[in-house]
């Protein structure tokens, strides 16, 4: 019994981790991208709370690096999807935006670098317009999946 479940386990997992390298299908695409906003979403949410937080206890700040790095890897992945045809144009505008968020995060990691944690730096307009465009963007991505 436990062969088996190690054995579909191994399948799943491997099978699942290979949707970033390959063209993805419109479901897959969808899927991921959802996915990805929301993890992004999830990010531009919290940040100023875990800043706040990150200012004053030496482990909130390391959750902070920790979180933003995770992200980015997030992202990175993101930008090796090869989309479907159908999915090229929407695609193309959130590697765009991609590269406002990478930039923020660089950024952000560098604030912690240098020791600088005020929530005030993890508030930029661009990430927060960036992410509200991203949004919009998600709901055109679920689209996709309709026809």
């Amino acid at each position: 019994m436990k062969k088996i479940f190690l054995v579909l386990f191994t399948a799943f997992v491997m099978l699942t981790g290979c949707s970033y390298s390959r063209p993805a299908g419109t479901v897959d695409y969808v899927k991921t991208s959802v996915r990805y906003i929301n993890i992004v979403n999830h990010l531009a949410n919290n940040v100023s709370d875990l800043a706040a937080k990150a200012a004053s206890d030496v482990k909130s700040k390391a959750a902070l690096e920790k979180e933003l790095k995770e992200v980015k890897s997030e992202l990175q992945k993101y930008n090796e999807i090869i989309p479907p045809d159908r999915a090229e144009n929407i695609h193309q505008k959130m590697l765009k935006y991609n590269q406002t968020i990478e930039k923020d995060i660089d950024a952000y990691l560098n604030n912690i670098k240098n020791g600088k944690v005020d929530p005030k730096l993890f508030q930029t307009p661009a990430l927060k317009q960036t992410i509200q465009e991203m949004t919009k963007l998600r709901d055109e991505i679920q689209r996709l999946d309709k026809y």
